[in-house]
């Protein structure tokens, strides 16, 4: 045990471990060349593991993991989860049914079960799909194209 200045305390626990205490509220805790653990606060942890993932730990409920430089996946709670994918892309699945995919400034698809899936694009056109027969796209306030089967359109 290393004591440094009045608030911080250095634990070396064999070859590879050290644990690092900041004042009374932050502990690093270095496993290993590639692996430390930041705790801030009661309700806070952030985890290094090697270069690319950072696992963040915001109280009980809200988990953010940081993949490379283009993902990051937000957890909160057991139903919500929200996966950014470069600057464009953003996938939020609400349990256990709804999915809404954000391509982009224009176009978003919302998948509501297995049979549901509304595909928005620009602030004009909003394309519907319920099961395998039928697609309903709504172009602008006054045109709908309802196409029913392989066969039918209304």
């Amino acid at each position: 045990v290393t004591k440094q200045g009045p608030r911080a305390t250095v634990t070396k626990q064999g070859p590879r471990t050290t644990v690092t205490k900041q004042g009374p509220r932050a502990t690093v805790t270095k496993q290993g060349p590639r692996t430390t653990v930041t705790k801030q606060g009661p309700r806070t942890t952030v985890t290094k593991q090697g270069h690319r993932t950072t696992v963040t730990k915001q109280g009980p409920r809200t988990t953010i993991t940081k993949q490379g430089p283009r993902t990051t996946v937000t957890k909160q709670g057991h139903r919500t989860t929200v996966t950014k994918q470069g600057p464009r892309t953003t996938v939020t699945k609400q349990e256990p049914r709804t999915t809404v995919t954000k391509q982009g400034p224009r176009t978003t698809v919302t998948k509501q079960g297995p049979r549901t899936t509304v595909t928005k694009q620009g602030h004009r056109t909003t394309v519907t799909k319920q099961g395998p027969r039928t697609t309903v796209t709504k172009q602008g306030p006054r045109t709908t194209v309802t196409k029913q089967g392989p066969r039918t359109t209304v």
